[in-house]
Formats: C-alpha cells, sequence, structure tokens
C-alpha cells in the first residue's frame, strides 16, 4: 500500500503582450495552490497446480492456474485554494533552468505573489477507482523421444487461458463537479474561486518547507486527513443547489467490463546434426475478446453499456538454429513470428479529463480505441557468444524486425469521439488548445539495431581482489515507422531509443557480493502530434549499489541504494530538445525527479 501526497503551486499570468525588447511578460499574476491525494493499494496471488508423468519416450507436462490481481486508490481527494489578489507587474520568465523556471519581478511584486495567506481553501473533488483481473488456466504439453541421429523429438501442447477484468472510478459528486467548502451543500453560498470561504492556507493543518530553491514563494505540505474529512464523508450524495444530483451516468460512465480468452497451440521438432541442433515450430493462437463500457445518452443522467468485441487467429512460425563449433563458443540464428496484443485499458478503458480549475477549460482528454489492432512482427536473430573457463563471457547480437499496426499515441485538436465521454464537469468546455490524445495503429515500421555484452570475473588478481568483476553491454539501433499520421510521413518507432548502454562492476567472494550499475537509455519518441512538436523523452541515467553480506545461519543482509546520482526519473519535453517541457496531464507531470532510495533488508533460510 502507498500514500502520496501531491502539493502544488501555481503562479499564473495575465494580459500577456511583448516589451520594447521583445521579451514576453504578463502585466499582472495571481497565486493559487493544489493539493490532492494519490493513494495506491495492490494486491496479486498466483496459485499453480501441476505435475510431470514420464513413461517409456513419453514425458508429459501439465498443470491449472490462477492469477488474481486488484488496484486500486481509494478515497482520492483534489483541493483548490485560490483568492482575489492581483498582483501588477510586469512579470517576466527566467528559463536558464527549463526544468525549474522563475517569475522575474520587483521584490516587493514578488513578495505579494509569494504570500500564501492571500489564498483561501476553495473547493474540493473526490474519487474511488479500482481495477481487477482474474485470470484461469490450462497448460499440457507432451514430449516424445526418438531413438534416431538426426530427429531427436517431437514437443506439442496447447494453452487455454480466460481472464475477467473490470475497472471503475467513481466521481464523488455529480459530473465530478466542485464540491465548495462552506457552500450550498451546508447551507452557505456557491463562493466563487476568487471569494472563497475556507480558510486561508497558512491557517490549514501542515507544515511549511522550503520547496524548488525558493521559485514557488510560501510552499505549505497540507494535512491529508484535515483535506479529506472536508470531503469523504459526503461522497455520493446529492447536491442541489451546488454540485447536482448524483446520477446514474455518474456511477457508470467511467466503469468498463471485458473478458479476453486465448487458445494457442504449438507444435515443434527438434534436430540435430553434429554441432548443429534445429528446432522449427509452429504455434497458432487465437484471441477473442469481448467486453463493454458505459455511453451516456447525452442527457447527463442516463446511459447505457456498449459492447466491445474484437475476435482474431493468428499463425506464428519460427525455426531456431544453433551451431557449437567448440566446448566454448555458440553461434546462433532465429526467425520468428510474434504478437503483441493491446491492453485492456487502450481498448476498453475509460474517458479521462484534464481540465483548468480556474475556468473550467478541457485541457486535454485521453480516450481508449475500441478498434485497436494487435501488432505483428517478423524478427531476425543472429549473435555469438564466447565463453572461458573463468565464468567471462563475449556476445554480439544483430536484429531485424518488421514491424505492423505498431501502437502509438496520437496528440491531435480535433476529437476522434463523437462525445468526450467519462464524466464532464457542467460547463466544461474544449477549444482549440484542447488535446485529444488516443491510441492509434500505426503502419509499419522497421527497427534493427547491435547488442554487444561482456563480463569477466578478475580472478587473476591477487588475493581478495579477484573477488571483483566487470560488465557491460551497450545496444546501438535504428528505427523507421509509418504512422499515418498527416505531416508524420515517418518516424521513429516509439520507445526506441537509438542508444542504450550498462556498464557495472561487481564483487563475489566469501560472504560479500555487491553490483554497482550505470544505466543510459537515450532519447525516445512518446507521442505524434498532429499541430503541436511531437513528444519526447528525455534520456536517463542512473546508478544503482545493491550488497549482500551473508552473516552465517542461514541469515542474509540486503542494502539498496537506487539513483545515487539523483537524476531525473521522467522528463518530457515538446521536441527533441530540452527546451520546452512538453504538457501532461497526470499527477506526476512532465518532470519527475524522486531522489534517492535506499532499501535495508533481511532474510533467512533454515
Amino acid at each position: 500500500n502507498v500514500q502520496m501526497n501531491d502539493n502544488q503551486v501555481s503562479l499564473r499570468g495575465a494580459d500577456p503582450s511583448y516589451n520594447a525588447n521583445g521579451i514576453y511578460q504578463s502585466a499582472d499574476a495571481t497565486r493559487g495552490q493544489y493539493f490532492e491525494t494519490d493513494d495506491s493499494a495492490q494486491l496479486l496471488t498466483t496459485q499453480k497446480l501441476g505435475g510431470i508423468t514420464r513413461t517409456d519416450d513419453w514425458t508429459i507436462n501439465y498443470d491449472v492456474f490462477n492469477s488474481y490481481g486488484v488496484q486500486s486508490s481509494p478515497n482520492q481527494v483534489e483541493a483548490s485554494m485560490y483568492g482575489n489578489t492581483t498582483v501588477t507587474g510586469p512579470f517576466m520568465s527566467d528559463v536558464a533552468n527549463t526544468t525549474l523556471p522563475r517569475l522575474m519581478a520587483s521584490s516587493a511584486a514578488m513578495s505579494q505573489l509569494y504570500n500564501q495567506n492571500t489564498d483561501r481553501f476553495w473547493k474540493t473533488q473526490g474519487r474511488d477507482s479500482q481495477s481487477t483481473a482474474d485470470m484461469f488456466g490450462i497448460h499440457a504439453d507432451a514430449a516424445y523421444r526418438f531413438h534416431s541421429d538426426i530427429l531427436k523429438s517431437v514437443v506439442f501442447g496447447f494453452k487455454i487461458s480466460d481472464t475477467q477484468r473490470e475497472a471503475w472510478r467513481h466521481p464523488y459528486f455529480h459530473d465530478d463537479n466542485n464540491f465548495v467548502y462552506d457552500g450550498p451543500f451546508f447551507g452557505g453560498e456557491n463562493w466563487a474561486y476568487n471569494n472563497a470561504a475556507g480558510p486561508v492556507i497558512g491557517n490549514i493543518p501542515g507544515r511549511n518547507v522550503n520547496a524548488f530553491s525558493g521559485a514557488a514563494g510560501d510552499f505549505r505540505l497540507l494535512d491529508r486527513d484535515w483535506v479529506k474529512n472536508t470531503t469523504v464523508p459526503y461522497k455520493y450524495q446529492n447536491d442541489p443547489n451546488g454540485a447536482g444530483n448524483y446520477t446514474k451516468n455518474d456511477w457508470n460512465a467511467n466503469t468498463s467490463r471485458g473478458s479476453e480468452r486465448i487458445y494457442a497451440g504449438f507444435v515443434e521438432l527438434n534436430l540435430q546434426a553434429g554441432p548443429v541442433d534445429i528446432h522449427p515450430g509452429f504455434r497458432y493462437e487465437y484471441t477473442d475478446f469481448d467486453g463493454s463500457h458505459w455511453k451516456s445518452n447525452g442527457d447527463d443522467a442516463t446511459g447505457e453499456f456498449i459492447k466491445v468485441r474484437q475476435s482474431y487467429g493468428m499463425p506464428l512460425p519460427y525455426l531456431n538454429i544453433n551451431y557449437r563449433p567448440t566446448d566454448y563458443s555458440v553461434l546462433r540464428f532465429s526467425v520468428r513470428r510474434s504478437l503483441t496484443r493491446p491492453a485492456f485499458g487502450l481498448i476498453n478503458g475509460a474517458t479521462s479529463l484534464t481540465l483548468d480549475s480556474l475556468t473550467n477549460r478541457v485541457i486535454s482528454v485521453s480516450q481508449p480505441n475500441p478498434n485497436l489492432r494487435p501488432t505483428t512482427a517478423n524478427v531476425f536473430d543472429l549473435s555469438g557468444e564466447l565463453y572461458n573457463r573463468h565464468s567471462g563471457v563475449l556476445s554480439a547480437s544483430l536484429y531485424y524486425k518488421q514491424i505492423q499496426k505498431f501502437i502509438f499515441t496520437s496528440v491531435s485538436g480535433t476529437s476522434n469521439s463523437a462525445t468526450l465521454g467519462g464524466n464532464v464537469p457542467t460547463n466544461a468546455y474544449t477549444n482549440n488548445g484542447t488535446e485529444y490524445q488516443m491510441p492509434m495503429n500505426g503502419g509499419s515500421a522497421i527497427l534493427e539495431g547491435i547488442e554487444l555484452n561482456a563480463q569477466q570475473p578478475l580472478y587473476f588478481l591477487p588475493r581478495w581482489l579477484s573477488g571483483f568483476g566487470v560488465n557491460g553491454n551497450v545496444t546501438l539501433q535504428h528505427s523507421n515507422a509509418k504512422s499515418n499520421v498527416t505531416g508524420h510521413p515517418d518516424t521513429a518507432l516509439p520507445r526506441a531509443p537509438s542508444l542504450m548502454y550498462n556498464v557495472g562492476v561487481f564483487y563475489n567472494r566469501g560472504p560479500v557480493h555487491f553490483d554497482l550499475n550505470y544505466n543510459y537509455t537515450g532519447t525516445q519518441l512518446l507521442s505524434v502530434n498532429s499541430s503541436l512538436p511531437d513528444f519526447y523523452l528525455q534520456p536517463t541515467r542512473r546508478l544503482d549499489l545493491s550488497v549482500k553480506y551473508k552473516f552465517g545461519w542461514g541469515l542474509t543482509g540486503t542494502l539498496a541504494m537506487q539513483n545515487l546520482l539523483n537524476t531525473p526519473a521522467y522528463w518530457e519535453t515538446m521536441g527533441k530538445k530540452k527546451t520546452y517541457l512538453a504538457y501532461d496531464g497526470s499527477a506526476n507531470g512532465a518532470f519527475v525527479q524522486t531522489g534517492r532510495m535506499y532499501l535495508v533488508g533481511l532474510s533467512g533460510q533454515f
């Protein structure tokens, strides 16, 4: 279970213009504050019962299995705080540090803008959400061993699985509208944002911290229990003079259910001729997806569940060849047809909206795509491995993938749906600045690359130094994809960086073992945009250390230190360069720096 609080301060400019030097500025500015709880509770269980039967030349494996997972976000509450103070500037932006921009104005104006007590607690919204997945299945395969020089065995089998999924998100109030502090529900007025009835921020339980090197001024971390108690006790109730009366559409609008049944069978031959073994095979998978999600009738009160159905079969042949010229070397070649199904939420999920809490303008809309099809690929691999007698290995591999119907996120200024779906707050509106995000199938794509890998214990060093070793790998790849989006005839394949590498030092001698690893992942395309520059994920760099020590008596101590360099975990930009942060409607935003993490553990075997 995870508890997370999100505290934000907004410094919002108004009346923009360009000064005599051509610098963008705002004539005045206002301050606001935002708070959200974003808790998560997760449970995963797996069960498997099976066996192996051997008789003469037959070996038979069989099992039944079940996996159940649930993820919930209970009592998610968000709060907004604003005031009626407009500070006169002008205000300009210092973007020398693109991840921490600062406003610039006179010291008097900045002091007034930074004052948290110009804002009062205005309103809240809330919701409960949960998703579950329950999978049952049966599997069996049999191998028959031949007594011949070439054909060694044949293996065949089947696997059937049935997964039931459900996801829902229930807003606390009608249309996910504002629940105003001391508002109509309590007999008060429907206070406007600039005339709120709640306490000033400094009087709300919590504590002040020095955040973002002072770039946001006063920064108060609010007490989560106080905020939740303003809202949770009143959820799912009617507020006729405020948020409105709760309806069937409110309860069901973000509900989806579905079942996915997969039937798979395969047969494989195992042949050997001297140092060469060959494994041709054929696999066939049939997928039957049946789901439903809620569609509003447009009256802001009623609706119905509509069906979504997909079924498709896919032949998946493959061939693996291994050549072992010596005991310490192997060459491998493989060609196969692969299949990747779209995730449940991409086909049959809920529509989610991000709004400007002041104006009710819809900033972004994220919608599922019931017409999404699976991604297929023809994959070719060629690799070589060379070992030595001291656990050292040197390997190289080439790969080439011909991909069809790859999945990417399309961002445009035009909705692909006749309705926004989901819970649309009263008086919400879209304009030319609204972004509509939807997963789409692209056309064809290629991905080609080379991967080099090496590992060597330094056994030749004297005494305790012989426990050291080094390892590393590097991947260089190139991709080209046809998204079928106007203005983007060719792009990189989403989430396919051109460079990735890992470098590590390890130690393994006596009771001590440790790994020090540095990882680099290059720039990645995230979404293809019809009007704005495409969104990219900037390179990630990370240094991790893990240590194990065996105390004896079956006890082992562990220490894990993650992200020792305190580098950003996520950095999304508009365009390839770092100049402009992208807009991300999630709670985490487009730039996430989580800091360092330290984990200490003790395990025992008896």
